[in-house]
């Protein structure tokens, strides 16, 4: 079974072959598995390593990427993010929430909310299609 069809039948309380096995992990441990695999492409580290990812697909926005862990500083979004350390590895927290204190709907009104034209889709789709296909 293809990846997609793994996770889809495991979704709809159907056989699969095996179940489903995805990976998240830090850079740290990417890195090690890029060099473990000889791989630098990350799709492929996943696919030689017989894992069934689900890719995240976030769109570009405004000339950069986007990623909603954007490490100490604010995403598009108005959330505040820090970098932590734990022993050899790092990662990103959230540290603020933009609308806390909010009680109002109408105070939204007043919030920085990003311009959807400025995020890159055709980016995104092909990403999406790329992690289609494995």
């Amino acid at each position: 079974m293809r990846p997609q069809d793994r996770i889809q039948a495991v979704l709809c309380r159907s056989s699969a072959d095996r179940l489903p096995v995805d990976l998240w992990c830090t850079p740290e441990v990417l890195d090690a598995l890029r060099e473990h695999t000889g791989l630098d492409d990350e799709l492929a580290v996943y696919d030689a390593l017989g894992l069934d990812k689900i890719v995240w697909v976030f769109p570009g926005y405004g000339g950069r990427y986007f990623d909603p862990n954007d490490a100490g500083e604010t995403t598009l979004w108005g959330v505040r993010t820090r970098r932590v350390r734990s022993g050899l590895a790092t990662y990103d927290e959230y540290v603020g929430f933009p609308l806390a204190g909010m009680e109002e709907a109408a105070q939204l009104d007043g919030h920085p909310w990003p311009e959807p034209e400025m995020f890159d889709y055709a980016a995104s789709t092909a990403l999406a299609d790329r992690a289609r296909c494995l």
